[in-house]
């Protein structure tokens, strides 16, 4: 007859509280990025879209 001692239970109940907040920072940061990526990719459109237009000026002012 072999006797099993269990030393140790952890349930994702007791782990949740430590979990949770982790992934609530991670989320945070995720839509932070999200978020600047696409103000970048905007900002970007933006500008070269005013070029385009600076370009066609100087074309119009030379013909």
């Amino acid at each position: 007859m072999s006797s099993v001692v269990i030393l140790a239970d952890h349930s994702i109940i007791d782990t949740a509280p430590f979990f949770l907040p982790a992934f609530l920072v991670v989320a945070v940061l995720v839509a932070v990025v999200v978020r600047d990526r696409r103000r970048q990719r905007r900002e970007e459109a933006e500008d070269a879209a005013d070029a385009a237009d600076a370009r066609d000026d100087e074309g119009d002012r030379a013909a």
